[in-house]
């Protein structure tokens, strides 16, 4: 059995691109769950985001993978009185998941 290739490493464009897309999916509050710098793209947001939709429109075919869990920071404001209780706790949240390739191989 033959050993597949060793996939090219991404020249500093490349790397530099990826980043781009990353703090983009970030800032659109969805999380980059694929390893650095590799072709395809894997992230998790909120069933109601319009990330994959933006990322549609900008070119990259994205396809859903399903859904899965996600620990997410939750405030609750409790009052009790004249006095407002601020609680924060983590919970689990239902979260969509997507990937797409960077680079198309021609």
């Amino acid at each position: 059995m033959k050993r597949p290739e060793k996939p090219k490493a991404f020249d500093p464009e490349e790397r530099a691109y990826w980043d781009e897309l990353k703090d983009y999916i970030h800032g659109n509050d969805a999380f980059v769950t694929s390893e650095p710098h590799t072709n395809v793209i894997r992230f998790e947001c909120l069933p109601d985001s319009s990330l994959p939709q933006l990322l549609d429109a900008r070119g990259f075919d994205v396809i859903g993978a399903g859904t899965g869990e996600r620990l997410l920071p939750a405030t609750t404001t409790e009052t009790r009185g004249n006095r407002a209780y601020v609680n924060q706790q983590t919970v689990p949240t239902t979260v969509s998941i997507y990937y797409f390739q960077l680079f198309v191989d021609p």
